[in-house]
């Protein structure tokens, strides 16, 4: 019974399924009947109930020439524009396309009056995110010469790098910031004011900016808002005159004026006390001339090796000083019979070359036979081939100072002998001096001694500032009551810390010849902030036990780069060491002591 029951019921669920499947392709191809007596296909039908609009083709941004007649860029690209030899930037126009998002640019240029040359050319770097705001001038004077720009599709914005161009004579005044230079999604014109040079730029990007427009859908009015994001930020530009129309005279009221002369011969405070004026001093409406002599002194840049760059142990030998100043720059040699010149400023009245040149004009208006220049390493250089002055300098946010030295009777002998390194194997990336045959003014010219150099360029220094020589101050720098915190900067720029401790990563090679052996013994050091942090020996296993080696190797590791640290650490080793024979103890003894010999 059951049986039978099962058979009848697959039989009636199978007859279902097959007239299931045969209304459905009945209605199949009654839809299909339907649509081609009507012109349409089925899928029109089947996707009625939707009511999904086709979407709407977006219109193409037209030629940019066409909305912008002699358009330098086109929409969405990346573009650098200059402007001729000696020309600035005098006009700039831009129009905006909402599909592409993105400005179209042309950039006017005209001549500066009274320019045939730019002393120096430099680009900005990027001044602003995507997105972000934009907010910068030109430094050092300079004035806009030129744009490079990228375009983010993503963000739909541009970022900016701006071309700065530097007339040494030329000094700017009288900062205005414009209006705004266009409206966001209009056109842009701007023309610079005659009189005025274009230095600077402000700008925001606004993705956000709602704009409301009104359609109409069947019987419907519907307001619809759109978002409008342009391709580069309205502008706000800011400008500041160079060099007035009247004959190009410079009108700019002369700065304040003081010199300072040390009294003291102490490299270390004198180094300090120009550092405490540079973090101390207001140089908004005054410039600082400091003159200063130092005792015998070797001064390194900042990041230089004082390993590398002289023979350390000869300093200590003779009683020169070493020193690390705090600017970069290469090695220098002083004593009393060299005169050092510190021109201190506002960030935005620095000129480092200005500063060389009118030291060549101060000496060659009291010595008219030297023959002095710049060169393109900002040495003053006399006959072309000798050097008579290095230079170096340090950039703040708000302050700056440019030194350097005037060789006038130095002790050359003395120079030659110690500027050069004490070893061989001596592996660095730290900053390395360039290497220049030197001379002293006073072997040109007889009646030159650092009283009458420091007084004559005292003089022309005062001449282009609110000053008289009267007001040339001897100062002594170690006075707390007066420069309180010098002692303290001094001590720290004598320390071991910062004379050795901040030199930058080397490493060095120790080679001892030894009879018998075609190839020296070799102690290698990786030293890092002064401290040896890695050392091993190269040695015939005849001669000392691997355990010997390795043990002097140890001894080394974590002590200073200097003699009484690793004599130390030798010392220790050989005092643990006992399964050490007679020789080898003698053997680690002597090549101990040449170690210790190197060092200083």
């Amino acid at each position: 019974m059951d049986i039978k029951l099962g058979k009848v019921l697959k039989r009636f669920t199978l007859d279902f399924a097959l007239d299931m499947a045969s209304l459905l392709v009945r209605a199949i191809l009654t839809i299909a009947v339907v649509g081609l007596l009507f012109g349409q296909d089925a899928a029109f039908w089947l996707r009625r109930g939707s009511r999904r609009p086709r979407p709407r083709p977006q219109p193409r941004c037209p030629d940019p020439t066409a909305v912008l007649p002699g358009a330098q860029t086109t929409w969405d690209d990346t573009f650098t524009f200059m402007c001729p030899d000696f020309q600035v930037i005098r006009r700039i126009r831009s129009a905006y396309c909402n599909t592409a998002r993105d400005r179209v640019w042309r950039f006017d240029c005209e001549s500066i009056p009274g320019v045939s040359v730019f002393h120096e050319l430099f680009w900005s770097g990027w001044v602003n995110n995507y997105g972000g705001i934009m907010n910068y001038q030109c430094p050092f004077n300079a004035i806009i010469t030129g744009f490079k720009s990228q375009h983010n599709d993503g963000r739909e914005d541009r970022r900016w790098n701006v071309r700065c161009s530097k007339v040494y004579d030329m000094v700017t005044f009288n900062n205005v910031l414009s209006n705004v230079t266009n409206e966001l999604g209009l056109p842009g014109d701007y023309n610079v004011s005659d009189g005025f040079y274009l230095r600077g730029m402000h700008s925001y990007h606004d993705n956000d900016y709602g704009v409301t427009k009104t359609e109409i859908v069947g019987k419907h009015r519907k307001v619809r808002h759109k978002r409008v994001s342009e391709g580069t930020p309205s502008h706000r530009r800011c400008f500041s005159s160079a060099i007035p129309d009247s004959g190009g005279v410079n009108t700019r009221p002369k700065p304040k004026g003081i010199v300072y002369r040390s009294t003291s011969t102490d490299p270390f405070v004198n180094l300090a006390f120009e550092d405490w004026l540079y973090e101390n001093q207001d140089f908004t409406n005054t410039d600082i001339l400091l003159l200063w002599r130092n005792e015998p002194t070797v001064v390194i840049g900042r990041h230089q090796n004082p390993w590398s760059e002289c023979k350390v142990k000869r300093l200590q030998e003779l009683g020169i000083h070493l020193a690390r100043r705090r600017s970069g720059g290469g090695t220098v040699y002083h004593d009393l019979g060299n005169l050092n010149v510190t021109f201190l400023t506002s960030r935005d009245t620095y000129r480092r070359k200005q500063n060389l040149h009118d030291l060549v004009t101060a000496l060659k208006g009291r010595w008219p036979s030297l023959d002095l220049s710049v060169n393109k390493r900002d040495d003053l250089v006399l006959n072309d081939t000798y050097k008579l002055s290095g230079t170096a300098a340090k950039l703040g946010r708000k302050t700056a100072y440019h030194h350097c030295t005037l060789l006038c009777d130095v002790n050359t002998q003395a120079l030659k002998d110690v500027l050069v390194s004490g070893f061989d194997g001596l592996e660095t990336t730290a900053t390395a001096s360039i290497r220049s045959e030197v001379i002293n003014l006073k072997d040109v010219d007889t009646s030159i001694d650092t009283k009458v150099l420091g007084d004559t360029i005292a003089e022309y220094f005062m001449t282009n500032h609110q000053g008289q020589m009267e007001q040339v101050c001897d100062v002594d720098p170690t006075s707390e009551a007066l420069y309180p915190g010098v002692g303290k900067i001094a001590e720290e720029l004598k320390s071991w810390e910062w004379v050795y401790g901040k030199t930058p990563p080397f490493n060095i090679c120790l080679r001892k010849p030894v009879n018998g052996l075609a190839v020296p013994l070799g102690v290698y050091m990786k030293v890092k902030k002064g401290v040896i942090v890695d050392s091993y020996m190269e040695c015939p296993l005849l001669w000392v036990s691997e355990g010997v080696i390795q043990d002097i190797g140890y001894s080394m590791r974590g002590r200073r780069f200097r003699a009484v640290d690793v004599q130390a650490g030798l010392e220790k080793s050989l005092q643990s060491y006992r399964r050490m024979s007679d020789d080898e103890r003698q053997f680690a003894e002597r090549l101990g002591q040449f170690i210790v010999d190197k060092l200083v």
